[in-house]
């Protein structure tokens, strides 16, 4: 380790981390847990109400910073991780020399695209200019970071695609920083050290209509505005039809932070299992969020892991945080729609069996299949080989490794509106280079003399 690597690393999380946890919550909570074994770590909060309890199990420091008067808890770290800062906020870490890491290993914009077009209603003008505000603040983001953290294969094509989109790449900025290199990846992780020991029931048994001889399905998370609840609550009216024990439960329907309602797709759900008649039969909702201590105990009374989505851009570019975090974590054989990252780990490791989307016929026909014991027992074996690989540890190495280099700043890109603006000449003289001869010759035989002798 360089004696003069970076030592104090700050957190930002705008989410929840403490006993009730989404991904974003235990994204940085194991950030932070990781790092901390070789910096000096802070997770900080905006929201007071995000910060841990006082006695959540933690590594590292946790605080309360002020959105606005920030200055004096951003001035002893070395180094600022986030998913997204403030104006004035970027100006001081730069300013001063602080390595700013934006995290994006979520592509905001297209999940927030996804979350407006499956709201059910209409598009607002509120809602174009939310979504080109978000746009405006990553081109901003791209131009102003040392570096991004991104998931999978996938997301890099998009940001980079999105950089050059955004007029941030150029011969003289990149002479200067290779945007490629800013990239590093940091797909969601899990902690492979905690033992697979169920400790209590909280269904089997215990929930009227959900025996111990049943063939338990969980949903992982919650039920977003991107996936497609419905399509497999209507599969579950053709399972029991083939197989009544075979039971689906949703465990958390409402989402940890307060402030956050339930969504469109979760009303829905549960809305059409309740028209088919399915709620508390073979379909299950808990409406309260699992506590994350005991969500280990959640996944291991169940047989399968299995979550539905939309096909959609949201799809494309996705990673399945919490899919990572709970069917890889307990070793779940996975039922899942077609199309996204997830899905493809699933063919190609023999995982599980991946279905089309809104085909409820094909969907519990793979429900019913795979829920044979010989079934179940070969993707579990499947999930047990790569598990290791999804630690923590692993997943944010090259993370760690850009920390221990102890990074220099980069040249920053100029303000959008500020870019090299070229003389008239100048695009004249390149417009001669790249446009195609044949294409030339035409346009000058219709072209104004007078123009045509400015050109020539």
């Amino acid at each position: 380790m360089v004696e003069n690597m970076i030592k104090k690393v700050l957190i930002i999380s705008h989410d929840k981390v403490g006993k009730l946890m989404a991904g974003p919550g235990i994204r940085y909570h194991y950030m932070a847990k990781t790092l901390a074994k070789n910096f000096d770590v802070t997770v900080g909060f905006f929201g007071p109400e995000n910060v841990p309890e006082i006695d959540f199990v933690k590594n590292y420091a946790a605080k309360h910073i002020d959105v606005h008067n920030f200055q004096k808890d951003f001035e002893p770290y070395d180094t600022v991780i986030a998913m997204w800062l403030s104006d004035a906020q970027i100006d001081y870490c730069n300013t001063r020399g602080k390595i700013v890491i934006f995290d994006i290993y979520a592509p905001a914009p297209v999940e927030n695209l996804a979350i407006k077009v499956f709201s059910g209603r209409p598009i607002t003008d509120s809602d174009e200019f939310q979504i080109m505000s978000q746009v405006h603040d990553y081109q901003k983001f791209l131009a102003a970071g040392d570096a991004f953290l991104y998931s999978n294969q996938r997301q890099l094509d998009y940001w980079i695609g999105f950089a050059f989109g955004a007029n941030l790449v150029s011969p003289r900025t990149y002479e200067k920083r290779d945007v490629l290199k800013q990239f590093i990846s940091a797909p969601f992780g899990i902690d492979t050290s905690v033992p697979l020991i169920k400790t209590k029931n909280h269904y089997r048994g215990i929930v009227e209509g959900i025996d111990e001889d049943d063939v338990v399905m969980v949903w992982s998370g919650g039920i977003y505005n991107w996936y497609d609840g419905i399509t497999l609550v209507e599969a579950m009216k053709l399972v029991w039809e083939k197989n009544p024990k075979i039971k689906m439960l949703f465990p958390g329907t409402q989402h940890p932070t307060p402030s956050m309602s339930k969504w469109q797709e979760t009303l829905d759900t549960i809305a059409r299992a309740k028209e088919l008649n399915l709620t508390g039969k073979n379909v299950f909702f808990f409406d309260t969020w699992i506590p994350y201590n005991d969500r280990l105990d959640f996944l291991l009374e169940a047989n399968i892991g299995i979550y539905t989505h939309k096909p959609s851009i949201e799809t494309e570019f996705s990673h399945r945080t919490r899919v990572v975090d709970s069917h890889i974590f307990a070793e779940l054989p996975t039922i899942a729609t077609e199309g996204d990252f997830f899905a493809d780990l699933v063919e190609r490791k023999e995982l599980g069996v991946t279905v089309p989307a809104y085909d409820a016929v094909a969907l519990a026909e793979a429900i019913v299949e795979t829920s044979r014991p010989e079934n179940l027992s070969r993707f579990h074996a499947n999930m047990a080989k790569i598990k290791p690989s999804f630690d923590w540890s692993q997943t944010l190495a090259p993370l760690v490794e850009y920390l221990e280099s102890s990074p220099s700043k980069v040249d920053h890109i100029m303000p959008l509106g500020e870019e090299y603006k070229p003389s008239k000449r100048t695009v004249r003289n390149a417009l001669k280079r790249i446009i195609p001869k044949p294409v030339k010759k035409a346009a000058l035989k219709v072209m104004p003399t007078k123009i045509k002798e400015k050109l020539l």
